[in-house]
């Protein structure tokens, strides 16, 4: 996206030594940045896209405005909401879970729920990661262990299980979250609204218009099927389109089972002819020495 300026009709000004002007195309227009050091052209112009450049983004906080947006019509349609807000954070009561609990959670909860954790909140966060920020994507294991501390550490005061999500950073990139800063500030932002109301707030987000909500959701879907558009070769489509259709008919489980057989039975000979060749490589080059 970035190069050098040798045409007439871009936009130009005076470069003293070593300085070079660089266009970059973003979805707003074209918008002109200026760097210093020659040897830094190449490598710009050979990096991926960075989803921070503040040209590609928009100053307006959409999701925000969508928010305050949907709590005011939330007020207007149901005014009872705000008789049962209270100041005053709410008090968690430790959570003691018995076998039969213990037993249920197992068959209901982690059976089900192990293949989309591992897929959305892990393997599929760290691909989209690498893709939107590719200088410091997610790592594998420090997400998978985050997700684990999460739910240990809140199972006992009777909080909803946890995770990351691929959707949730599609949506974050695609309201304007270009650096972990915005995570950061969103975290601080719930643990103040939580400590200044508490469970009273939950009457009020009940209300929250249904229609907003699902907009923004199709738009964090359409930025995340957008990585999809990355496949090559009708394999890959394949595998995709039928894994996809195997978790909409049959389940996640059924769908992950049925994908990851799929795409080792079509890698399989892929593999066996890596293999071999690697098993023969050295002989060839010990006989092509001795020649």
């Amino acid at each position: 996206l970035l190069s050098t300026l040798p045409s007439e009709d871009a936009p130009q000004r005076e470069a003293t030594e070593g300085e070079f002007v660089a266009v970059a195309d973003c979805e707003d227009g074209d918008a002109v940045a200026s760097s210093e050091g020659g040897s830094e052209a190449e490598s710009q112009e050979s990096a991926p896209p960075v989803v921070g450049n503040p040209c590609c983004r928009s100053s307006v906080p959409v999701a925000l405005v969508l928010v305050v947006l949907g709590l005011v019509l939330a007020v207007v349609k149901a005014p009872q909401a705000m008789t049962h807000l209270r100041l005053g954070p709410s008090v968690p009561q430790l959570v003691v879970p018995s076998i039969e609990d213990w037993k249920i959670g197992f068959l209901r909860g982690t059976v089900p729920q192990l293949p989309l954790t591992t897929l959305n909140s892990v393997v599929a966060v760290c691909h989209l990661s690498e893709e939107l920020f590719p200088r410091s994507p997610a790592r594998p294991t420090q997400v998978a262990v985050s997700v684990g501390l999460m739910n240990l550490a809140g199972g006992w005061l009777g909080t909803m299980p946890c995770c990351h999500g691929a959707g949730g950073l599609a949506a974050q990139v695609k309201f304007g979250a270009s650096t972990g800063s915005a995570v950061v500030m969103l975290g601080m932002g719930k643990v103040l609204t939580g400590l200044l109301f508490g469970d009273s707030l939950l009457s009020l987000l009940q209300t929250f218009p249904a229609s907003i909500l699902g907009s923004m959701l199709i738009f964090s879907g359409i930025e995340l099927a957008m990585s999809a558009r990355k496949q090559s070769g009708q394999l890959e489509w394949c595998i995709m389109l039928l894994t996809t259709a195997a978790v909409m008919l049959a389940g996640t489980a059924v769908g992950f089972a049925a994908g990851l057989l799929l795409a080792t039975v079509v890698r399989l000979p892929r593999l066996r002819y890596r293999h071999l060749s690697s098993l023969f490589r050295p002989k060839l080059r010990g006989s092509c020495a001795r020649m």
